[in-house]
């Protein structure tokens, strides 16, 4: 039903920079200081990982999300590794943000969404991407890969987000990104395929029930309903 006269935007938005927020403050007189020259990330960046019904997953919460949102997003879906992917324009039509693939070397920007190549894995080194040829035997590590990256580098400012998927790619990855401070969400029992979130949350690395982005609820969190 999402947010009174805000629309699915604001919600979004919303959810994620308040708890982001809140898990700051949670952690004011806790975190670990800074060591010297180690990065200091200056926006969050968001992972979103899927396999199985990802596509229309990444439309859903793409398209629920303004220009400004202040934070860059990666999107990490389980690609056929030896043809090109027509995952960028297609997204591209559901979100005013720019929509691109990942290359090697490229810096992370606020407000931009960046998409793996077929046969990449993908990691993030400070305000940098990094693409790494992806091994035959690790078709399926993408996300936890990532997100390892993600939880090393930008600590507290880390989000990752589990959509539609089968098996249970990202569920360390999210166990990296929560042991660093960070915040982690799995799409609820709107997802097409569930085992990807299940799985996350089941092993109690996400909390359920935080992303619901099928069209009849568009919203990232339960209080929003």
């Amino acid at each position: 039903t999402g947010a009174s006269g805000k629309g699915p935007a604001f919600v979004v938005e919303r959810e994620l920079m308040g708890s982001l927020q809140s898990s700051r403050g949670r952690r004011a007189g806790t975190q670990k200081p800074e060591k010297p020259g180690e990065f200091n990330p200056p926006f969050p960046v968001v992972g979103v990982g899927a396999s199985a019904g990802g596509l229309s997953a990444f439309r859903n919460f793409l398209e629920h999300l303004t220009s400004t949102t202040g934070m860059a997003y990666v999107l990490i879906p389980h690609l056929a590794p030896h043809h090109e992917s027509v995952m960028p324009a297609i997204l591209q039509k559901s979100t005013p943000l720019p929509v691109e693939e990942a290359r090697d070397g490229m810096t992370v920007e606020p407000n931009h969404v960046y998409i793996v190549k077929p046969n990449e894995l993908l990691v993030v080194r400070g305000s940098t991407l990094a693409a790494i040829p992806r091994a035959e035997d690790r078709k399926a590590e993408g996300i936890d890969h990532f997100f390892v990256s993600l939880a090393r580098d930008y600590r507290d400012r880390a989000i990752g987000v589990i959509l539609s998927g089968t098996a249970s790619d990202g569920t360390e990855g999210l166990r990296a990104i929560k042991a660093e401070g960070g915040i982690t969400f799995a799409q609820d029992d709107s997802a097409e395929f569930g085992d990807m979130p299940r799985n996350a949350i089941a092993s109690g690395e996400s909390s359920p029930s935080m992303v619901c982005i099928s069209p009849s609820r568009p919203c990232l969190g339960p209080s929003y309903e």
